[in-house]
């Protein structure tokens, strides 16, 4: 991330591109991260001078440049403005800061004590309002449909001087009835022992809310969809062979667009996604794209500049396989292990079956914890197939670099766990791979990590109950299967979000 914290921000500086444009395409403006008013006429853009980063507004059908923050006066020659997203009424929602100290002289005495904050333009008057501030940097926003809450991504910051850690809530949504409060929506880390997430978006019906997530064990983007009504109820959308950030909706909420790199890609290039069927096509080169209120053109940057595309049917991605998501046939139970209560136990056992490209196969561990410090680390797969499980997370040492690269589950599925009997339970499905703790809903990790592992008559298990951190874990049991596990809800999948 660079200062300004963005996925935007961060192509700016690389100047990731090629040395031509897409072929057919219109180059509208100098500048990146292009948003595209609700009824289409305008079009917010961000722009590097110098060391700063400005925002502007253009007019599609005069050319006319009205900018929002340029630095234009000596008390705002250093402002940042970026990441526009449009609501209703021609309101404009961007992140901003001023920062007039260095970084020591703001968190000591007489300093503003905030870090970037989010505005809304008014384009009608002109006028600007504060909406979240505080010691973070809050970035990314995005309108609810109906323009009465801002969904947005938060980074906190320490304070140097009190010592004080201001722990981020990573996607966090505010009323503007009422900005006084901050709600986390998906925390930082949730469902993954270290994540990070960026660029909320909200689907055109309100449901749901796409995002990007970075995978810290593999180093890729991928993007989630969130439940508005229950964050928690999640799916993993973009194809696990590529990285991809950026995400926007199609009006009719059944396609994204996003930016991608796929194993030969000449650079950074805007793919289109079907939902339904995890299908996605490349368009062109370029970054950060979005789309026209009737679904026909798409905006991008791509060299330092904004261009616009028309696309049609042709440019849309296609596949007559079935919609991608787990087969959701009941589980049976190939293998049970009671009481393995060993410190230290890793075998194979036998566990053929036959099944789909998609059928599920689970690793579901019961354990007791008295309460005290202790790490529970357990590891399991079929075949080729495998990942590591950190379970209780509180233990200092228990880190994820202690136990190598692999695949790492946090058992913080956005819940505190306590002292008594404790259900995990891991799920590779459809390429994916699914948590769950205590019956939660299934959280996937961010794109996929290989293919079914159907057809291996053995399948591979290990417990380290407790690791660094003293005696506190006995495992009761094991379970190794195949089916979705009767003990977690089914999961959220790409026909239901297109629905």
């Amino acid at each position: 991330m660079t200062a300004v914290g963005s996925m935007c921000a961060l192509a700016a500086v690389m100047a990731i591109g090629c040395g031509c444009s897409p072929e057919g395409d219109g180059s509208i403006v100098e500048g990146t991260c292009p948003a595209i008013s609700r009824d289409g006429r305008y079009l917010a853009f961000q722009r590097w001078e110098g060391d700063h980063v400005h925002l502007g507004v253009k007019d599609l059908a005069s050319g006319k440049v009205t900018w929002v923050a340029r630095g234009e006066t000596p008390e705002t020659r250093i402002e940042n403005a970026c990441h526009p997203n449009w609501g209703p009424g021609g309101q404009l929602a961007f992140a901003y800061a001023n920062l007039t100290n260095t970084s020591h002289m703001r968190f000591s005495a007489g300093g503003p004590k905030d870090g970037y904050r989010l505005r809304i333009w008014n384009m009608a008057d002109g006028t600007t309002r504060d909406v979240v501030g505080g010691l973070a940097r809050n970035y990314t926003p995005c309108f609810s449909p109906d323009g009465g809450k801002i969904y947005f991504c938060r980074v906190g910051l320490r304070d140097r001087q009190t010592k004080h850690e201001y722990k981020a809530p990573g996607i966090a949504v505010v009323d503007l009835a009422d900005t006084s409060t901050v709600v986390p929506f998906v925390k930082e880390g949730q469902g993954l022992a270290a994540s990070e997430l960026c660029q909320p978006v909200v689907s055109p019906n309100g449901r749901y809310v796409a995002f990007a997530e970075l995978c810290r064990s593999d180093g890729l983007w991928g993007i989630k969809v969130a439940s508005v009504e229950n964050p928690e109820v999640q799916a993993s959308v973009s194809p696990g062979n590529h990285a991809a950030y950026a995400p926007n909706w199609f009006p009719d909420g059944k396609s994204l667009v996003y930016t991608g790199f796929a194993e030969g890609d000449p650079e950074w290039c805007v793919y289109i996604l079907d939902i339904e069927k995890g299908a996605a096509k490349r368009l062109c080169p370029g970054e950060d794209a979005c789309v026209s209120p009737d679904g026909k053109t798409v905006y991008f940057a791509h060299n330092g500049r904004i261009w616009s595309r028309q696309i049609g049917p042709q440019d849309m991605p296609w596949s007559d396989g079935p919609a991608r998501g787990p087969a959701l046939e009941p589980e049976k139970v190939l293998f049970r292990n009671e009481a393995a209560v060993t410190n230290k136990l890793y075998s194979k056992a036998d566990a053929a079956h036959v099944c789909t490209s998609n059928t599920p196969h689970f690793f579901r561990y019961t354990v007791d914890w008295d309460g005290r410090k202790a790490g529970f680390v357990m590891a399991g797969g079929f075949g080729e197939i495998g990942f590591w499980g950190m379970i209780i997370d509180n233990c200092p040492k228990a880190t994820g670099k202690e136990h190598g690269n692999m695949y790492h589950a946090s058992a913080k599925v956005d819940k505190v766990l306590g002292k008594g009997e404790h259900v995990f339970t891991i799920i590779i499905a459809d390429g994916t791979i699914y948590q769950s703790v205590d019956g939660s809903p299934a959280i996937p990790r961010s794109g996929d990590m290989a293919l079914g592992p159907c057809g291996s008559a053995k399948c591979n298990y290990a417990y380290f109950p407790n690791g660094p951190c003293g005696n506190g874990v006995a495992v009761r049991n094991l379970e190794i299967g195949i089916g979705w596990p009767r003990n977690v809800p089914a999961p959220l999948t790409g026909k239901e979000i297109a629905r």
